[in-house]
């Protein structure tokens, strides 16, 4: 850190300072194990009389892209891009009359047979609750600085493809692809951002790109030759060579308890509810759970464990689900048209909604993509009065769709979109909301399916592949 300039030794004539402007950090090393290599661990949240470093200091705004939005944006074009900002929150320093505040104790040279000496970081630290906001905010400012030097796409993916350190993008073609890459490197090393650890689906494009600045995984792979290997980014395996969208869930054994369940589902990562009807399922058994107030720790039940154990063998086959990274195919030329299609249910034991893209090409071709899916327990039925009945469900089940509507408008994915449909009935949306519901009995009565019914009930993890119980009955909907 010295060396690179992330730190200095503190000067003797600073050595003494104002009463409460000088904060000293507990630091710790840690291994990781995939990477092989010692990272130095800042503990901002360390107290000493009742205070701690992150305490005092302002997380400032959020200004982290959406998460959602940036998958989205990564799915939109055949040429997939992957980079990242090089120790992000380091190339950012800290106001000089702060740098204090981050003092720590070392040794000279790290020789431990010397007395400690008082250093101090100047750029922001890793575990700083300020940390993010102000990395994010330098990011864009370079942005906004230098707009007028380049083009208008390479600012607003700096502005809006980067998660954190992580930029994500997807361009039309391979020739675009490797301009890009050369424009948006030049772009941020303006603000001193460094971008490697490059990657892409186009073999084109990793040959443009030095091979220095490639990620670990293709650095010294025979581009001509080898298969392209499968990367991990945000949460979500990305198969390059096929180009797919796939899981991958290592968990850790826990116990069959109340504890190791939320443990499990909490390791769940799905941001773009993939597998959220299967994920459902364990949420109602734990939901089962708190409702009867079952002790943390106690050993389950026969039944629970039994239920417990049959969803915990379905994670086995998650493995085998892959969804197409693209939205679109690559030979599916302009588009002439593009629909969000939404559609919700909701029961007792939950209530979610999906969406589907619909594109329309010049030649009058329509392709249909699955872009995302969201679910919820219905935790506030677990609390209802007697009086309350499928009425609050349905209204739940409407307003969480037009809150998914809201927010896919504001979703800068969606300036190509032309059309929203809502296939939540909003007649019958009116009805329950003015307690009409003797008008629509019969309908409710008969309707015993429909497009999303899986996404109230929870499946089985087979029954999200292609031909299983959901594929089938969207098929038979359709």
């Amino acid at each position: 850190m010295i060396e690179k300039g992330h730190a200095e030794v503190v000067p003797s004539d600073e050595l003494e300072t104002q009463r409460g402007k000088v904060w000293y950090i507990p630091h710790h090393g840690v291994h990781h194990p995939k990477k092989g290599s010692l990272r130095v661990v800042f503990d901002c949240s360390a107290s000493f009389q009742g205070t701690s470093l992150n305490s005092r200091l302002i997380q400032g705004p959020n200004l982290t892209s959406n998460l959602v939005g940036v998958l989205l944006r990564f799915r939109q074009e055949p040429i997939a891009l992957m980079a990242d900002v090089e120790g992000m929150f380091h190339q950012v320093r800290v106001m000089e009359e702060h740098v204090d505040f981050f003092r720590f104790l070392w040794w000279p040279n790290g020789d431990t047979g010397q007395p400690l000496k008082e250093h101090r970081m100047v750029v922001h630290l890793f575990g700083a609750t300020s940390s993010p906001s102000c990395a994010s905010f330098a990011l864009r400012q370079t942005a906004e600085d230098f707009k007028d030097l380049f083009l208008p796409e390479t600012v607003q993916t700096i502005k809006q493809d980067f998660y954190v350190d992580d930029c994500l993008k997807s361009v039309a073609t391979e020739a675009d692809a490797v301009t890009f890459c050369k424009e948006l490197e030049r772009a941020c090393s303006m603000g001193g951002f460094r971008l490697h650890k490059w990657i892409s689906n186009s073999r084109t494009v990793l040959m443009s790109i030095p091979q220095a600045a490639r990620a670990k995984e293709v650095k010294d792979l025979d581009l001509e030759s080898s298969d392209l290997p499968t990367e991990r980014t945000l949460g979500i395996q990305w198969h390059i060579e096929r180009d797919k969208l796939t899981f991958a869930v290592s968990l850790k054994h826990q116990p069959c308890t109340r504890r190791g369940i939320l443990s499990i589902i909490s390791s769940v990562y799905d941001p773009l509810g993939f597998i959220s009807p299967f994920v459902l399922t364990a949420k109602n058994i734990l939901q089962d759970l708190c409702k009867q107030n079952y002790a943390w720790d106690r050993d389950l039940p026969d039944h629970y464990t039994q239920l417990w154990q049959e969803w915990m063998a379905g994670l086995s086959c998650i493995g085998e689900l892959s969804v197409n990274r693209c939205l679109k195919p690559k030979t599916f030329g302009a588009i002439t048209s593009a629909q969000l299609h939404h559609f919700s249910d909701a029961s007792e034991s939950g209530y979610g909604c999906v969406t589907y893209l619909r594109l329309t090409n010049a030649d009058l071709e329509v392709h249909t993509s699955f872009c995302s899916e969201s679910e919820w327990t219905n935790s506030n039925i677990a609390i209802q009065t007697d009086d309350e009945d499928d009425d609050d469900v349905e209204v739940k089940k409407d307003v969480l769709i037009t809150n998914l509507i809201v927010k896919e408008e504001q979703n800068p994915t969606h300036t190509f979109i032309h059309y929203h449909s809502n296939w939540n009935s909003l007649t019958r949306a009116v009805a329950w909301l003015l307690k009409l519901k003797d008008i629509l009995l019969q309908l409710s009565q008969k309707r015993k399916e429909n497009t999303y019914q899986h996404g109230n009930e929870g499946l089985k993890c087979r029954e999200t592949m292609p031909g299983g119980k959901r594929n089938a009955n969207s098929q038979k909907n359709a």
